[in-house]
């Protein structure tokens, strides 16, 4: 895998300035087949290790199958842009175990690290805070043994002077007695003295 071409979108900028490089990146995996991205100076070349992770992961053998109780952590993804990277930061993918009729949920099973994860994607058009909570419940008795489960992706923010947010940059929420750390965009609007929740 090779960094095939890259140009800058931007002029390069002096020492001290809060403002970030964007290259527009081309990589190529050994097949030819071509992967874009947007890279930032923060994110470094994050791309290209996850290609050469997944490459690396391809050729290793054959999978490994489980049973349902040998995974702890349980991985939500509300866009198939989501589940692509999840699948990309697998160390090992697994083989895919067998499911009760009832089960709605597609998933894919594999390992970071020392950690057996399976992965549930909420289905093509379908969005929104209930139908991932629907998707974590089905996970939830399909998997009784999972101790962790996330919810991972992508949103939207604003970045400010005292909160440089940008593209690539990673979030965790923080939940407080005063605030659940993530609050759904139509749930509050905007004011002059701040946030205010509906």
């Amino acid at each position: 895998m090779n960094e095939e071409s890259s140009h800058s979108t931007a002029p390069q900028l002096a020492a001290g300035s809060k403002k970030r490089r964007r290259r527009n990146v081309v990589i190529s995996d050994d097949d030819g087949e071509e992967y874009h991205a947007i890279e930032t100076e923060r994110a470094g070349n994050y791309l290209n290790q996850l290609l050469k992770r997944r490459l690396k992961r391809e050729v290793r053998g054959p999978k490994v199958r489980l049973e349902h109780r040998d995974y702890k952590v349980g991985w939500v993804a509300a866009l198939y842009t989501e589940l692509a990277a999840a699948q990309a930061m697998l160390d090992n993918v697994h083989e895919p175990l067998p499911m009760n009729e009832n089960q709605t949920n597609l998933y894919e099973f594999g390992e970071i690290s020392a950690h057996n994860i399976v992965i549930a994607c909420l289905l093509s058009g379908q969005y929104g805070t209930a139908k991932a909570a629907l998707v974590a419940n089905n996970m939830r008795w399909s998997f009784p043994s999972i101790t962790i489960r996330l919810m991972v992706g992508i949103s939207g923010g604003a970045p400010r002077e005292q909160l440089d947010l940008r593209l690539g940059d990673v979030v965790v929420s923080n939940p407080t007695a005063g605030s659940p750390g993530v609050i759904q965009y139509d749930f509050g609007k905007t004011e002059q003295e701040g946030f205010l929740k509906r």
